[in-house]
């Protein structure tokens, strides 16, 4: 189980690598999605996905977790994948201004959900068949140091990126001086 475990971990890693550039780069710096009013439902929709990832790698990465627990993680899963569809079907009247996506997009998101769903599929197939009972303990143990850490820190980031895409809705806070890279073009 613990190989199984590192393998997502390492998923994990290379999900978050590309997921900041493409949220960092083209949502935020290249397009600016925040700041376009045909654009805002989708960056809405990015802050939803964002707080989601929370209990989802807590569920998953934190703690061996079991029963009630890893149902409630399949749980905040199916909730994201259902934001997940609304943002696909959101991104062409999205960005339709701006021509839509770029091929280097397209990749990114598609690297960074091939990537996700690794990361997700092998941190459940290492479940013991023992754990998806409901009345299986809530925690089974404990992942090493490096695993629950990582999940720590990715759960930190995550909570500063819905707080910095709220922020970034209010066109109080973009006014301020500092954040004159973030007005749209």
């Amino acid at each position: 189980m613990n190989y199984m475990m590192t393998i997502s971990s390492i998923f994990l890693i290379l999900f978050l690598l590309v997921a900041t550039i493409d949220g960092i780069y083209f949502h935020l710096w290249k397009y600016k999605l925040f700041a376009r009013a045909e654009s805002l439902y989708e960056h809405k929709l990015h802050t939803i996905r964002a707080f989601l990832f929370i209990p989802i790698v807590f569920f998953l990465f934190y703690a061996d977790f079991g029963g009630l627990a890893l149902w409630t993680g399949i749980f905040f899963i199916l909730l994201d994948l259902a934001v997940e569809m609304f943002d696909v079907f959101a991104e062409n009247d999205s960005r339709a201004s701006m021509g839509g996506l770029t091929s280097l997009e397209y990749a990114a998101h598609v690297a960074a959900t091939t990537f996700r769903v690794a990361a997700v599929s092998f941190a459940l197939a290492a479940k013991p068949i023992s754990a998806w009972d409901f009345s299986s303990p809530l925690i089974l143990g404990q992942f090493s140091s490096l695993i629950s850490m990582n999940a720590v820190n990715t759960m930190f980031g995550n909570l500063l990126v819905v707080i910095l895409h709220l922020l970034l809705m209010s066109k109080n806070f973009r006014s301020l001086p500092i954040f004159k890279c973030c007005q749209a073009s």
